[in-house]
């Protein structure tokens, strides 16, 4: 190919001109002339650095003591599955300043081989053997709002809720 940009000729051939063309790509390159299909682009939860675009950089790590396999975590409505193996890390972005139900389920019939951990930059976060768990900001109290103890900070009922007697208000008047 020639190219003529301000009276400047340059030639190249397909290997020197060819790259990602596409601006909105992880890896746009801007001298690359010929589009050879290597563009890449974040996942919908991560810019192109890995970084959160909302939330929290977590791992999810899946392990079976027996290396076969095994166990599943669902993490805001997604599935992750440990296929093969004795450990699987998955990248994740979570809101850790809310209280995120973390729901184990076997998949095999060794549920006791299986467990997970959640981590970020500063160390573990959570983790269970064959059982579900709590992460991030979770905080047990009262939330009925028509209790007299009503805590509006709590996020998980513990039912500690206490209500006023009879014709009484909270205040016993």
């Amino acid at each position: 190919d020639v190219e003529v940009t301000g009276g400047v000729v340059t030639l190249c051939d397909y290997e020197s001109c060819a790259g990602c063309t596409d601006a909105t790509a992880c890896n746009y390159d801007e001298t690359s002339t010929q589009d050879d299909g290597s563009c890449t682009y974040p996942s919908v939860e991560f810019d192109c650095d890995g970084n959160c675009i909302s939330g929290s950089n977590v791992t999810l790590t899946l392990f079976d003591s027996y290396g076969d396999g095994g166990g599943s975590v669902t993490i805001n409505g997604v599935t992750y599955t440990l296929e093969l193996g004795s450990s699987q890390d998955f990248a994740l972005c979570l809101d850790l300043n809310s209280c995120i139900d973390v729901v184990y389920a076997a998949t095999d019939s060794w549920d006791y081989e299986n467990s997970w951990s959640l981590s970020d930059e500063s160390g573990e976060l959570a983790s269970g053997g064959n059982e579900s768990g709590l992460v991030g900001t979770c905080i047990s109290g009262c939330t009925d709002d028509t209790a007299c103890n009503y805590d509006e900070s709590a996020n998980i009922p513990d039912d500690s809720c206490e209500y006023a007697e009879g014709i009484y208000d909270c205040d016993g008047n």
